[in-house]
């Protein structure tokens, strides 16, 4: 039943066992004795607050006006009696009339002193008696049983009338090798029978702003051979974890795993993770995880910005690349190829060009030509990884060679320059005959923007065409004649 359990098998005169059976092991219980002595299994937590009338440490008082006494020392305790001493008690609630406290003590020729009383007040309360140079009796005295305290000291000894149960950490696990069956708090201390050593040796280096390498010891020993890690992080902040397997596979078992590094990709660039491990062993265990280590990814790398080409014109062969940027970089780097798909692509200016040079030249480029750039930073002499995207592509075609629309009538000497322009464009080519010849500069989707009609042309020919007006993008120079038509792609910036 609910409450106090008791059987008792009565004595008798020959040997024997005595056993308590139990249909239930959901039973619960906050005490139980057997023969006279307490079980560890249940401890009772002391009241949080406690009146004079229910506390032990309190003895009967000499009459009605005094009725409860706190004995801080007797003559029996003959020189510790001498020294001072002290209660303090914190009220928390008084009966509705009040209550007063005296002290009693015994002077040096023995007769008794009773000090004047003194009320006592909610919150903390003490008196001292000073210490004397003879044998004496001090005790508390108290009108009333009806105060109610929450502590109490008797010359800096606790009362066990009030306080809290102790909190008891250790190993919660019945099946671990070092089960505390008292601890009432796990503190991660379990042991275990077999292979069960946390990873260590943790750190991190090559840290970018997208991915970091983390390192760890080689956990494998002669009796314990690894047969796979497992890697959790995540934001420093956030509660969900990511978990990673840093290596496994069959057949380990024969001389264990020996991965020691990790490359972690995809993380948030200027961002705190915190990442912590297991190891699983080859004889079935596993370690519990580690403690987490931090690190922080790297701010991105600042993009290049406005990449522009200029073409030279005495110089057919040269274009030089220009560029800004929104930030601190190692070197930049621009690519180029013609602007044929499947064309290779060739780098501007070797290695890269390092921060803070914004131009670059490129020699050798073929006269006539159409080609195309990308350029991007990088922020990390060896880590190519710690780089910003590829800026758009820009377009351009390199000034001079000549294009054949027959056999026997040939435009010589085209040029267009600067190519890309960010406004005014120069056109010259040269006929060798007389011919008419149309010339017009048309966008992607069709529409004439410039055209200009030459009737029995011959010599050279020179036309400045300004496209201030225009759209940037892709225009293309449109020659026509009686024999034929050539197209020649010109960039607006």
């Amino acid at each position: 039943t609910l409450g106090s359990n008791t059987i008792t098998v009565g004595a008798v005169g020959f040997d024997r066992a005595v056993k308590f059976q139990f249909s239930s092991g959901d039973v619960e219980f906050d005490a139980l004795t057997l023969n006279g002595t307490a079980s560890a299994c249940a401890v009772a937590a002391p009241p949080t607050s406690s009146l004079i009338s229910a506390c032990g440490d309190f003895v009967a008082g000499p009459n009605a006006t005094w009725p409860h006494v706190l004995v801080a020392t007797t003559l029996a305790d003959s020189a510790a009696s001498q020294a001072a001493q002290t209660y303090t008690m914190n009220v928390t609630s008084l009966p509705s009339g009040g209550a007063n406290v005296r002290v009693y003590k015994t002077t040096a020729n023995g007769s008794s002193f009773f000090g004047n009383p003194v009320a006592l007040t909610l919150g903390s309360n003490t008196i001292t008696v000073g210490a004397v140079g003879f044998d004496r009796a001090v005790k508390f005295q108290f009108s009333s049983g009806d105060v109610e305290f929450d502590a109490l000291t008797l010359n800096g000894t606790a009362s066990a009338c009030v306080g809290a149960i102790t909190v008891i950490s250790g190993c919660t696990d019945s099946t671990a090798t070092n089960y505390d069956p008292t601890a009432i708090l796990d503190d991660s201390s379990c042991v275990y029978a077999g292979c069960t050593d946390k990873v260590t040796g943790m750190n991190m280096f090559d840290v970018v702003d997208t991915r970091a390498k983390l390192a760890w010891d080689n956990m494998n020993t002669s009796s314990c051979m690894v047969l796979k890690y497992f890697v959790r992080y995540r934001e420093v902040g956030t509660s969900n974890w990511t978990t990673k397997s840093a290596g496994t596979g069959s057949g380990l078992c024969q001389f264990g795993l020996n991965t020691t590094q990790k490359l972690m990709i995809n993380l948030n660039p200027s961002t705190t993770y915190e990442l912590k491990m297991k190891v699983f062993y080859c004889d079935g265990n596993e370690s519990n995880y580690n403690t987490p280590i931090q690190f922080t990814t790297a701010d991105p790398c600042p993009p290049m910005t406005n990449l522009t080409v200029q073409t030279f014109n005495g110089n057919q062969g040269k274009a030089q690349f220009s560029w800004d940027t929104t930030g601190v970089y190692v070197f930049a780097r621009v690519a180029l190829r013609v602007d044929t798909s499947g064309s290779a692509w060739q780098t501007v200016g070797g290695f890269g060009t390092n921060f803070p040079t914004f131009t670059q030249n490129k020699f050798g480029l073929t006269p006539g030509q159409s080609y195309r750039a990308q350029g991007r930073t990088f922020c990390n002499a060896t880590i190519s990884a710690h780089r910003s995207g590829w800026t758009s592509p820009i377009f351009w075609t390199q000034p001079g060679g000549a294009a054949k629309i027959a056999s026997d009538v040939a435009i010589d000497n085209l040029d267009i320059y600067p190519n890309p322009s960010r406004d005014i464009f120069n056109m010259t080519f040269k006929s060798d005959e007389y011919q008419d010849i149309k010339v017009k500069i048309i966008n992607v989707v069709g529409e004439v923007v410039y055209s200009e009609n030459l009737n029995q042309f011959i010599g050279e020919y020179t036309e400045q065409v300004s496209l201030i007006n225009y759209k940037k993008g892709i225009y293309f120079l449109e020659i026509t004649t009686n024999n034929g038509s050539m197209n020649h792609k010109i960039v607006l910036q």
